[in-house]
């Protein structure tokens, strides 16, 4: 992973990315703190450009693994939060979402759940 500091990350530092040849050599974990269980929308912060890729998520959720692809040539979600589902987590620990470089270059910025 390597740090930018291009425009249309969250906060105010930068954002973190990997290059991959079509494989997956890169994932970034996001561990929320969920403090109970519950039905929870996951957003990505979505960064475009004409270097980017059909990002891959992937939430570890109450009922299993679901598998996201946020299109990151799609100006219209430039420096916006992007709904990828609402999923149930236990409130255990268990339920992350993953950033995968599998399908090029991947972005990994920021994650937000917000309670239902």
């Amino acid at each position: 992973w390597s740090t930018s500091s291009s425009t249309h990350y969250w906060g105010s530092n930068s954002y973190r990315y990997a290059s991959s040849a079509g494989t997956e050599t890169h994932t970034a974990t996001y561990t929320p703190n969920i403090p109970e269980a519950g039905f929870y929308p996951v957003y990505c912060w979505t960064r475009t450009g004409s270097d980017r890729i059909n990002q891959l998520y992937r939430i570890n959720h109450t009922g299993g693994k679901t598998t996201v692809l946020v299109n990151q040539l799609d100006q219209s979600l430039a420096g916006k939060w992007t709904l990828l589902g609402t999923f149930s987590f236990n409130g255990d620990g268990s339920g992350f979402v993953e950033v995968s470089s599998e399908n090029g270059q991947a972005s990994a910025d920021a994650i937000r759940l917000v309670k239902n």
